[in-house]
């Protein structure tokens, strides 16, 4: 049985598995020959230009889908490759850039403790992945929202810790200090039940009042003002995408609540059919 791909959103997905692949050496050759930089380079750590390549990852990783669905090449092939490169991506590339910052700048008294949270938050990434794609159903209404952190979510953070620390002069040490700790705490999030947002669908798919466009074209000129501190409007973003989550279950659990209330306050209906009857 031959295996029918598309090519095209197969390609962009391996620009994914590149960039995550890159973001790897980049971090290993910086450490390494710091002098061997490109001169365009300079004045960012490898840890930070590593961490650039991921979030370039997440672009390619948004847009294969969108592709493979709008030119109608959507396969299982697909699924499984875009899996295959979000491991390296968005698990195994934030990990080794955690495990590298840890032991460079000398964070723990002992190797061991870096190497325990980027081994726990690959570990979290696969089973997230692995979650995903036996949970993961063909209907639109199933991707409203997210079970657990997703993937990009988490590697988001991770990079953007390691993006402030090599870009700004100062090189502050408290996103280096907080990053083996924040990635265990995602690691978390991502094997949780908790729901999260799908963003792309709930700002851009369907038709929207005109609030939104609003809202939309008033959060890019913000952001376009503040360009000079893109650092930390990216470590904000992916921050509160990942806190979103906690912060809204209190709210989820009472609504879940009232339903059930609700349910029970019901009379059941004349119509519902026996044990006997419903096993057929």
């Amino acid at each position: 049985m031959k295996v029918k791909i598309g090519v095209l959103p197969s390609m962009v997905t391996l620009g994914n598995l590149i960039c995550g692949f890159a973001a790897i050496g980049v971090a290993t050759y910086g450490l390494l020959y710091p002098d061997k930089m490109p001169q365009l380079l300079k004045g960012r750590d490898s840890f930070a230009i590593a961490g650039g390549l991921v979030l370039l990852a997440m672009v390619f990783d948004a847009l294969d889908g969108k592709l493979a669905r709008a030119t109608n090449l959507t396969t299982e092939f697909g699924a499984q490759l875009d899996s295959l490169c979000d491991m390296v991506s968005f698990g195994i590339a934030p990990a080794y850039i955690v495990f590298l910052t840890a032991i460079h700048y000398k964070l723990f008294g002992h190797d061991r403790y870096a190497w325990v949270c980027a081994v726990l938050y690959v570990l979290c990434t696969a089973l997230r992945l692995a979650r995903f794609n036996v949970e993961s159903q063909p209907d639109k209404s199933s991707h409203r929202y997210f079970r657990g952190l997703p993937s990009p979510g988490a590697a988001g953070v991770v990079v953007s810790l390691a993006i402030l620390a090599g870009s700004s002069p100062a090189k502050p040490s408290w996103p280096v200090d907080i990053m083996p700790f924040a990635s265990v705490i995602l690691g978390a999030l991502m094997i949780s039940r908790i729901r999260y947002i799908h963003l792309p669908n709930l700002f851009f798919r369907g038709r929207k009042p005109l609030t939104y466009l609003v809202v939309l074209v008033f959060a890019i000129c913000t952001l376009i003002a503040l360009a000079q501190h893109a650092e930390y409007i990216v470590l904000a973003g992916f921050s509160a995408y990942a806190l979103s989550g906690p912060c809204a279950l209190p709210w989820t659990l009472a609504r879940k609540k009232q339903a059930a209330d609700l349910a029970q306050d019901q009379p059941p209906s004349s119509t519902e059919e026996s044990p006997e009857s419903s096993i057929f």
